[in-house]
């Protein structure tokens, strides 16, 4: 479970921009219970971030995204390897030079981990890692510098502690080695960025066999998104998939130094294609899914995350959420991690969108809801929860943001366009 997010210096954000998962105690008429009781605290179910065009809004999720990839995709990284995903803040003279910084706090099995990590292309700067075993918060390592590493030797024990600091990498984090070599917590923290935080964005145009072979291999989401399909009022009763032998070209050779090089040979594979069931006036008919509108094909799409979401307790992490579909749609798709009946285990999703409807919608608090704004002068990305403005409960959210009363409207002139 994600309990809070923070990033500076990647992309648009300088300064430090922070998520929180944790319930201010805003008390908001909702739908549905927006948070899950964890002791003395409300962890919220779900956030969403608004604002202008190019105001920052995915740059917060690649920034989670960012974190992740170094953790997830150094296991085999060689020395002189660059982590190309660092980008820092562009517009200052010292930002391009510092690193960029992490902080993630997320809840595993009852235990709450807070890890952090500052790196440039080149190098781990720092890095950190406190959980809380029986509620005491516990600092497990401290990295200040490659070769300056400090350990819990009731937690480490010394065999790893050296192993570590004779082998690991100045571009590789101390918990993804841990996890090559099984070593206790710092594997869990591996695992849960790895297994617990997936990201998905757009219409994969290859999605046809990635559904076919779900349905193949799990009955219940056969059943989900066939559910799911009839809910959203798109007139599609059942689906099918037909499977055909084809031979296609795959790679033989692969020069990764010279791509156009690749040798290829015909081989026979199964190749899956979806078929949507409508029924009008007593007949039924068949489509290909290409047939299919777009917001129908995001809506498939998007369905086995949603599925895995929800069945398996992830955080899904949402980049332009809505796009493509009607805003009720939109409403019905979120309100699954809302609604206790649809999401018993704990899934959160943490999305990006222009859908402002969503802001009237009673799905959202007033914690849930984040706003982008980027300043004139720096172009740097600020980052806050509507919770910080006085808000009324009855106060028409949407019609404020799009007035600019929480952050600023685009300034649209027209009379600077040239033909």
């Amino acid at each position: 479970m994600l309990i809070s997010f923070s990033v500076s210096n990647y992309r648009s954000i300088k300064n430090k921009a922070t998520l929180s998962f944790i319930g201010n105690g805003t008390n908001d008429n909702t739908q549905y219970p927006g948070y899950f009781e964890r002791g003395k605290e409300r962890v919220l179910k779900g956030i969403g971030i608004f604002g202008a065009n190019a105001s920052g809004k995915t740059n917060v999720l690649k920034g989670l995204e960012a974190l992740v990839h170094t953790v997830t995709h150094t296991a085999n990284i060689t020395p002189e390897k660059e982590l190309s995903w660092i980008v820092p803040f562009a517009f200052s003279k010292t930002s391009v030079t510092e690193p960029t910084s992490f902080e993630i706090v997320f809840e595993d099995k009852g235990i709450r981990y807070r890890y952090g990590l500052k790196a440039t292309k080149k190098k781990i700067v720092e890095e950190s890692l406190y959980f809380s075993p029986k509620g005491r918060n516990i600092l497990l390592f401290e990295r200040k510098r490659t070769d300056e590493i400090h350990f819990h030797n009731a937690y480490i024990n010394e065999n790893d502690a050296r192993l570590i600091k004779e082998r690991n990498l100045p571009n590789k984090p101390i918990v993804t080695f841990g996890a090559q070599f099984n070593m206790p917590v710092l594997s869990n923290v591996f695992v849960f960025l790895a297994n617990k935080i997936f990201f998905t964005s757009g219409v994969n145009d290859a999605f046809e066999p990635g559904i076919g072979s779900a349905i193949t291999n799990h009955p219940d989401y056969r059943k989900f998104l066939v559910s799911l399909l009839r809910a959203a009022d798109l007139s599609i009763d059942d689906i099918d998939v037909e499977r055909e032998r084809m031979r296609l070209p795959i790679p033989k050779k692969f020069d990764p130094n010279s791509p156009g090089n690749t040798e290829f040979e015909l081989a026979e594979q199964e190749v899956s294609h979806l078929k949507t069931k409508h029924v009008s006036s007593g007949e039924t008919y068949f489509l290909g899914a290409e047939d299919e509108s777009l917001g129908t094909k995001k809506v498939m799409a998007h369905s086995g995350p949603l599925f895995d979401a929800l069945n398996n307790g992830v955080v899904l992490v949402f980049d332009e959420f809505g796009s493509s579909l009607h805003p009720d749609v939109s409403k019905f798709l979120l309100s699954l991690f809302f609604n206790p009946e649809t999401n018993s285990t704990g899934a959160q999703i943490l999305f990006d969108t222009q859908e402002t409807s969503l802001l009237n919608e009673m799905l959202l608090r007033r914690d849930e809801i984040y706003m982008t704004e980027k300043d004139s002068e720096s172009d740097s990305t600020s980052l806050f929860p509507l919770s910080d403005f006085s808000v009324r409960k009855s106060e028409n959210i949407e019609r404020g943001f799009i007035g600019g009363r929480y952050v600023k409207a685009p300034d649209i002139d027209d009379g600077e366009i040239s033909l």
